[in-house]
Formats: C-alpha cells, sequence, structure tokens
C-alpha cells in the first residue's frame, strides 16, 4: 500500500492565494474541502462554486464532503478518498 502527502497538519488548512483550502495534496494535485451546513445556503453555494471554478482552472481536483459524513461515516468517506487518490496517481505525471 502507497500513501499520499497532505502537507497540512491534521487540523490544519492549505494556503492556495486568494484560498484557504482544508487539506492540499501537491503530489496528486487534489483539494479536500469539509463542509459545514452553512455551506448549503445560496450564497455559499456561489461563493463554493467559484472557488471550486478558480482551483480547477489552475489543474487541481476538488472534493467536498460534508462534515457529518465524516463523523458519522468516515470509513466511507476514507474508503472514497482512497479510490480517488489511486486513480489520480495512476494518471498523474
Amino acid at each position: 500500500m502507497g500513501y499520499f502527502d497532505f502537507p497540512s497538519p491534521p487540523c490544519g488548512q492549505h494556503v492556495i492565494a486568494p484560498y484557504i483550502v482544508d487539506f492540499y495534496c501537491y503530489e496528486i494535485g487534489l483539494v479536500i474541502e469539509l463542509d459545514g451546513s452553512q455551506h448549503g445556503t445560496g450564497d455559499a453555494n456561489g461563493y463554493d462554486a467559484e472557488r471550486t471554478k478558480f482551483l480547477e482552472a489552475l489543474g487541481l481536483k476538488v472534493l467536498r464532503y460534508w462534515n457529518h459524513d465524516m463523523l458519522g461515516q468516515a470509513y466511507l468517506v476514507l474508503e472514497d478518498l482512497w479510490v480517488i487518490c489511486n486513480e489520480l496517481k495512476s494518471t498523474s505525471p
């Protein structure tokens, strides 16, 4: 089994100016965002879409998970992340 290098500490965030993302793996160009309930509002949806578009324009893959999924079903989120990380690793130069 391999591993993926996420330079942020477990409770940290990473700056990709002008934004701050929850987690970033530069090795495979992956941004992971954990979203709380405030992200379900109209204003937040627009902001999140704008952020995602900006990050994707940099060639990054953006994944979003709800906080309640991470807290209540972490094994499913981690399994999903493992699959996606391996897919990205196999297609990255």
